[in-house]
């Protein structure tokens, strides 16, 4: 604040006048120091403030830093376990593939003895139907001229058809 004083009658300057300004210098200094006192009060309760939530956010970075730790060590332990997992389904995949090899060829050697076998029993019931149509056939034609004699005679009426002679043969069996 530049101020010029009016010089007084004698010597230096007016009393008033300077006591005036100092008075007012000095309510500028106390109003410019209580600013200055609000704002550093204010400053101080910000940085306060700040302090806090960076002891927050330091608290939380730890918290999530040591979260990060722990499931850095579960990715470890997940990842030998998968490969270890890995390595048992290779192997359990080597024993199939073994197990299905041995089984094609037991398969196949079974199934190759079934085979004849079942060949066999097939000739024999074909041979088996062939003979059994064939005593049938023939006892229908024994039965057809049977029928033609007991017909041409009539005493032939009371003799037995083939089918209950084998009936009676049968029963005393």
């Amino acid at each position: 604040m530049d101020r010029v004083f009016k010089p007084a009658v004698v010597g230096g300057f007016r009393r008033r006048e300077v006591i005036e300004y100092l008075q007012k210098l000095a309510e500028d200094n106390r109003e410019s120091a209580q600013e200055l006192e609000q704002r550093l009060q204010q400053a101080e309760r910000e940085n306060a403030e700040l302090r806090q939530r960076q002891t927050e956010t330091d608290e939380r970075s730890g918290a999530v830093q040591e979260q990060l730790e722990e499931y850095r060590r579960r990715a470890d332990v997940l990842s030998e376990e998968k490969r270890e997992l890995e390595q048992r389904v290779g192997e359990l995949q080597q024993s199939l593939a073994e197990l299905g090899e041995r089984t094609r060829e037991e398969t196949g050697t079974v199934s190759e003895g079934l085979t004849e076998k079942l060949e066999n029993a097939c000739r024999v019931f074909d041979s088996f139907t062939l003979r059994l149509e064939e005593m049938l056939a023939e006892l229908e034609r024994a039965e057809q001229r049977a029928e033609e004699a007991r017909a041409q005679t009539p005493a032939a009426n009371k003799l037995a058809s083939p089918g209950e002679i084998l009936a009676r043969a049968r029963k005393t069996k």
